[in-house]
């Protein structure tokens, strides 16, 4: 499919206004064409995440894990924000439907970043969302000069490892039966750990 580009600003703007209280439209840098799925990608905007949106943001989280962080866990991470932690939503600007949303875990003072969750939900996935809210992510880690971003994802989820090495991130790591699995007597997972270098963006 063909891609479609739009105009985009430099990581650091892109960040200060996605924490603006009232977002401005921001567009994505490039994006897949829907599937009849999402008819009006220049209408995808993201913006901080608030607490308002912890209803839209359990609903994917549920959709998508056999086990789901609780609401509670999510106000205590939205708690962290803006001094450890970011968190971010894409959302269908005409309607304010969440689609996706993406946390980080990153103090800064020399600390490095932790990528909490980057999720989609599963109608909208293939347009670009997931890259979207990566690329806001690791903008936070560079203004807060972290050296370097981790992650943990489910070794079968081949699309997110894909994803995540397209922009820079190498395997150092496999944590053994780590996720639970969506059948009762199935196997575990395992937890494949990635890791992406910041250095070279601060000098």
């Amino acid at each position: 499919m063909p891609v479609i580009e739009f105009e985009f600003p430099d990581p650091l703007t892109l960040v200060k206004l996605a924490n603006q209280p009232n977002s401005v439209r921001i567009q994505p840098l490039y994006l897949r064409k829907p599937d009849a799925v999402l008819p009006k990608l220049a209408e995808l905007k993201y913006r901080a995440m608030n607490n308002f949106d912890l209803g839209a943001v359990l609903e994917i989280e549920k959709e998508l894990f056999p086990d789901p962080w609780n609401l509670a866990q999510f106000k205590e991470e939205l708690a962290g924000v803006p001094k450890t932690r970011s968190y971010f939503v894409a959302e269908l600007a005409a309607t304010q439907k969440v689609v996706g949303f993406a946390g980080l875990f990153c103090p800064g003072g020399g600390a490095d970043a932790d990528i909490q969750t980057i999720s989609v939900s599963a109608q909208y996935q293939g347009n670009g969302i997931g890259q979207g809210l990566l690329d806001l992510l690791i903008s936070v880690a560079i203004e807060r000069n972290a050296p370097a971003v981790f992650l943990e994802v489910r070794a079968e989820n081949e699309q997110a490892r894909a994803l995540y090495a397209k922009n820079g991130f190498t395997q150092i790591s496999v944590r053994k039966n780590y996720y639970q699995n969506l059948q009762p007597r199935s196997k575990r997972s395992d937890a494949i750990i990635m890791q992406k270098t910041l250095g070279a963006a601060h000098e």
